[in-house]
């Protein structure tokens, strides 16, 4: 017997963040889902959950889909009362949070806010997925704790790279099903940009690592001052005839890690740089980055939206998830800034600037990996959906 309605929650997903990288989370996975269910003949309710997005986000154009916002606020009891009430309705309850946030690298109140649902979903004895993301770091010794009983209880956990799941092994003893970040599914926009007569660079500045990060000084144990390393840069790409696009990934002035008002500042100091604009969506952020002749970012997304739009990509690694992801798909070519001096990373991303053919050709490879790794995903939700939560006959 299968259900005439399935509601799915969604936590630790964004569609109007001013993060991109979590929007890119948000519409990627609600595609695969849509996906996954477009032959079922039943009616899909999603619930997101969340504390930043409003109404405004790009809905989904499917008539057999409908969504509901509950925007919740640790402050106000009675939206937390709200959102508790419809966990307690929903099917099953996806949590990505965030991509990278299950862990203590951002700090232990960030952590604790973003288990709160978890927490929820456990306990009113929900269906809880961990969709696939990053898990990890943990120095503190009460929040590894509470990440084991938190990935313990719930009912499917996915990692998006081999290091992921082995520390979920590690410290729990669970298999962890290893995929890849849902973000390369991420459709695009076209995005029209005017090339100048010049190849195009896009970079990608953090305002998060230009800004030191959210605690306390060098919290992502950076060896590479990061400040230094643009300044360089920019320089030297420029006077190898490109003009430098700089595109932000965090937009606009609300959080002081926001990219765009160092984007801003930089593009005002170079002659060949180019601002991008805020983007209103992570599909129209990938449209304009699909335009790029190389890029580099310390936003993991961007690069995500660079890489599988066949843009020669550098990422700029300051934690753990970049070398996890892009080594799980079979791709190297990262500027690590925990293990690099300031001239090594100048040094090494003007090398492979130097190499492009040959990270196209790795770059190439490395996406046919992470395509088999999102569809064997896809086809492993999709039976468990049917076999352990929904029933769904497939006749």
């Amino acid at each position: 017997m299968s259900k005439d309605i399935v509601r799915i929650g969604l936590c630790g997903l964004s569609f109007c963040s001013p993060n991109l990288g979590c929007s890119a989370l948000a519409y990627a996975f609600r595609k695969l889902l849509i996906d996954i269910f477009k032959n079922d003949n039943v009616q899909l309710k999603i619930v997101v959950f969340s504390n930043v997005d409003s109404k405004d986000y790009v809905v989904a154009s499917e008539k057999w889909v409908s969504e509901e916002l509950i925007r919740y606020s640790f402050k106000k009891i009675s939206s937390i009362k709200l959102a508790k009430a419809k966990i307690e309705e929903c099917d099953v309850v996806f949590d990505f949070t965030e991509g990278d946030s299950f862990s203590d690298i951002y700090g232990l109140k960030r952590f604790a806010l973003t288990s709160f649902f978890k927490f929820v979903t456990i306990k009113k004895d929900g269906c809880l997925v961990l969709g696939p993301q990053t898990y990890g770091p943990f120095k503190n010794k009460l929040v590894k704790k509470m990440a084991k009983w938190l990935i313990s209880s719930a009912d499917r956990v996915y990692a998006r790279d081999k290091k992921s799941a082995k520390l979920v092994e590690s410290i729990t003893g669970i298999k962890a099903i290893t995929t890849t970040d849902v973000a390369f599914a991420l459709p695009k926009d076209q995005v029209q940009i005017d090339g100048c007569g010049r190849p195009s660079f896009g970079l990608n500045v953090s305002g998060l690592l230009w800004t030191g990060g959210y605690t306390e000084s060098n919290q992502f144990g950076l060896s590479v001052n990061y400040r230094e390393y643009i300044k360089r840069l920019i320089p030297e790409i420029i006077e190898r005839g490109y003009n430098v696009h700089l595109i932000p990934h965090v937009v606009g002035d609300m959080y002081p890690e926001c990219d765009s008002p160092i984007c801003k500042e930089l593009s005002e100091q170079y002659e060949h740089c180019i601002l991008a604009p805020d983007f209103v969506s992570p599909m129209q952020a990938k449209g304009y980055i699909s335009n790029m002749d190389v890029f580099s970012g310390a936003r993991m997304h961007a690069t995500i939206g660079a890489f599988s739009s066949g843009v020669v990509t550098l990422p700029f690694a300051y934690s753990p998830k970049f070398e996890g992801l892009y080594e799980s798909i079979g791709y190297p070519y990262l500027i690590d800034g925990r293990k690099l001096s300031t001239d090594e990373a100048v040094g090494l991303t003007l090398k492979y600037l130097d190499e492009t053919e040959k990270l196209r050709e790795a770059q190439h490879q490395a996406l046919d990996k992470a395509s088999q790794n999102l569809g064997a995903f896809s086809a492993d939700l999709r039976d468990w959906l049917n076999h352990s939560v929904l029933a769904i006959d497939n006749d």
